[in-house]
């Protein structure tokens, strides 16, 4: 959520899904532009424990 308040996104939607210590989770965001997109996914890949970040 850091990144989320920091890059100024706003989560319109969330899904989480958990199956044997693993969570799935779906964020629906509005953007200003494909830079912030970038940069965003960019860092959301940095944070411990994400296994992948991508544009649906």
């Amino acid at each position: 959520s850091e990144i989320f308040t920091r890059e100024k996104l706003n989560v319109i939607g969330v899904n989480t899904q958990s199956k044997q210590g693993k969570a799935h989770m779906s964020f629906t965001v509005e953007i200003t532009g494909l830079p912030q997109l970038q940069k965003s996914l960019l860092l959301i890949h940095e944070v411990d424990g994400v296994v992948a970040a991508r544009r649906a």
